[in-house]
């Protein structure tokens, strides 16, 4: 089906890699605090010091959190950090490790750290597998790994840290896990020895934090992956952020207040956000913008943007997302059929916004897990979300190239209703934020004379309900109601200008009237909402 498979190299502390599971039996109570647990003999015969470990009520959720370091020959075991809380005698799951938890890259003089390599020796004969499997199954090494997914969860195994306190002096050094391990799967992927040319490698250490640059990450890496979810509604101005950084008004000039070191907004509108462009708008300090502009910026010491690459490299990586959605959970009144159509909007508004603002592969999630879910089974075609990215990925068919790439320009925007997101305070340096401020023109070009643009108004909250006397069996009440604009647009053939436009949720089509105004401009006017109407432009 054209399908290039995205694989996840990951290690979830639940199993973290080759193991043996057992029941472990604690033949005493152990008080809160403890370092040291009796077994009964079976037990103890089954422990490896250094290997195995227990799981305990109000522990780590990791499998052998608490690993045993030594084990006596009555069955007293040693354990690698103290008890959180009292256990009393009984059984408890029990794993061993063929593994340990990562140690430190380098020890402190700055040598290769033994404990380390041991543990990635083992990480790099996963990847062999998993790698050596796909190109078996598949025929080829079409296809793409990301390496780890979110450290915000299942990512204990990434240091022996989480695992012993103190920690042992042969498990302590210096240096980034994750650089290491990410440098080391590159260089094997890499390695024309392993015959694996085509592999793109996605760096899923980046999925959640805006510090990776692609001018930081190993040469060899193929793009930094995100994961720009906006799981819940935000409501401002409750949700600002006060911290050391002075704000700016919308001129430019600074301004707030100083209150014990955090600086405060002389305004804040107020307004929710809950839309899927979020890291696009600048709303907060982490965006996606730095890393996909081909304007540089510097961060946290890096720079970023998309022309950037590591040094001695001539490929910038791209960035991938590599899991997004919008999470109907807080979708307040709506029904089921509501969220549908909900989620399908958004899910239009993130292909046309990240794809044309210079995202290479973007991955939703998920096929089924509820709120989540972007498929519906009891739908023939898998229901609206599915049928909407079918109609909206009609009118993209076209070659693979196409000899002259052509830029569009859009010079200005107007509109007849001074239509708002939220109002301002009447001064210029505090002005409201109106509709066509945020009218999105995403233009894709599918062949030498023809444009695909998705355009709409990129409302920043889709959970509004816009039409309240509506029966609640309608889905539309909760879109814009249409608005129309005056877009006008550069870089066309006038002489031979034709234009059209669709609407990918209802199949039909949308009036557009154009006004030639010179040999290479001309103004559309079209009726736009809060997810995207395609605009068809032919100019041959």
């Amino acid at each position: 089906a054209g399908i290039r498979p995205l694989i996840l190299l990951n290690v979830n502390d639940t199993i973290p890699g080759p193991s043996t599971t057992f029941t472990a039996t604690v033949t005493q109570p152990a008080v809160a605090g403890a370092t040291s647990i009796q077994v009964d003999p079976t037990t103890a015969t089954q422990l490896v010091p250094g290997l195995s470990g227990f799981n305990f009520p109000s522990g780590p959720s990791a499998g052998a959190s608490f690993i045993a370091t030594s084990v006596s020959s009555s069955g007293l075991v040693q354990l690698s950090q103290p008890l959180p809380a009292a256990i009393s005698a009984g059984t408890y799951p029990g794993m061993t490790l063929r593994y340990q938890p990562f140690a430190p890259p380098f020890t402190m003089t700055g040598a290769a750290n033994p404990a380390f390599q041991q543990t990635l020796s083992g990480w790099l004969l996963y990847v062999k597998a998993v790698t050596a499997e796909a190109t078996k199954v598949l025929g080829n090494d079409n296809f793409d790994v990301e390496v780890w997914n979110e450290l915000n969860f299942g990512s204990n195994f990434l240091s022996a840290a989480n695992y012993y306190n103190p920690v042992p002096a042969s498990l302590q050094g210096a240096g980034s896990v994750t650089n290491q391990l990410l440098a080391s799967t590159v260089q094997w992927i890499r390695n024309p020895a392993n015959q694996l040319p085509d592999v793109g490698i996605g760096d899923g250490f980046a999925n959640q934090t805006p510090f990776v640059s692609s001018s930081t990450v190993p040469a060899g890496v193929t793009a930094i992956d995100k994961h720009p979810y906006h799981e819940q509604p935000y409501q401002f101005p409750q949700a600002q952020t006060f911290n050391g950084v002075r704000p700016v008004n919308a001129e430019g000039v600074p301004e707030g207040n100083d209150v014990s070191g955090s600086w405060h907004d002389s305004d804040i509108p107020s307004y929710m956000s809950y839309f899927p462009e979020y890291t696009l708008s600048g709303i907060q300090t982490e965006f996606m913008e730095r890393d996909l502009s081909p304007i540089p910026s510097t961060f946290n010491g890096a720079t970023h943007g998309r022309y950037q690459k590591p040094a001695g490299t001539t490929t910038p990586p791209h960035t991938w997302i590599t899991e997004t959605n919008i999470d109907t959970t807080d979708a307040t009144g709506m029904t089921t059929a509501d969220k549908w159509h909900m989620q399908a909007k958004a899910t239009l508004r993130s292909l046309a916004a990240f794809v044309n603002k210079g995202v290479s592969a973007l991955y939703f999630y998920a096929v089924g897990d509820n709120s989540w879910s972007m498929v519906d089974p009891t739908v023939p075609g898998g229901g609206a979300t599915m049928q909407a990215v079918k109609s909206f990925m009609a009118p993209f068919a076209g070659p693979a190239t196409f000899s002259t790439p052509r830029s569009l320009s859009l010079t200005q925007i107007a509109d007849q209703g001074n239509w708002v997101q939220f109002p301002g305070d009447g001064t210029a340096a505090h002005p409201p934020l109106y509709n066509r401020d945020v009218v999105a023109f995403f233009p894709f070009q599918v062949n030498n004379t023809k444009f695909v643009v998705p355009t709409y108004v990129m409302t920043r909250n889709l959970d509004q309900l816009y039409n309240p006397s509506a029966p609640s069996t309608d889905v539309t009440r909760y879109d814009l109601s249409p608005e129309n604009y005056r877009l006008t647009v550069g870089g066309l053939n006038t002489a031979y200008l034709s234009v059209t436009a669709t609407d990918p949720l209802t199949g039909s089509s949308v009036p557009v009237s154009v006004t030639v105004t010179s040999p290479t401009t001309a103004q559309l006017q079209v009726p736009l909402t809060d997810y995207p109407r395609l605009l068809v432009i032919n100019d041959a």
